[in-house]
């Protein structure tokens, strides 16, 4: 997974467990080795393990744009079903 912070700062991750006051990062998928921490605050969001919507994410700029020309709710409740389901 790819965690990218408010200040462009991206971390991979094997797994992670989302808890009130932030994000605890694991190297492992199976939580076994905890690698780091990212509060809640500095969290932009979190990226699917998956190296061609990375590699699209990065080959479109990854800039997010607020209003019409910005991703609309079916394909952001698409992405996060994709992820919740991982």
């Amino acid at each position: 997974m790819l965690v990218v912070c408010t200040d462009g700062t991206e971390l991979r991750a094997g797994s992670f467990k989302a808890v009130d006051s932030g994000v605890i990062l694991y190297s492992d998928e199976t939580r076994d080795r905890v690698m780091g921490f990212v509060a809640a605050d500095e969290v932009k969001y979190l990226l699917p393990d998956d190296d061609e919507h990375v590699v699209a994410r990065a080959e479109s700029g990854s800039a997010a744009t607020d209003g019409a020309d910005g991703p609309n709710v079916a394909e952001f409740a698409e992405r996060v079903g994709e992820f919740g389901s991982r």
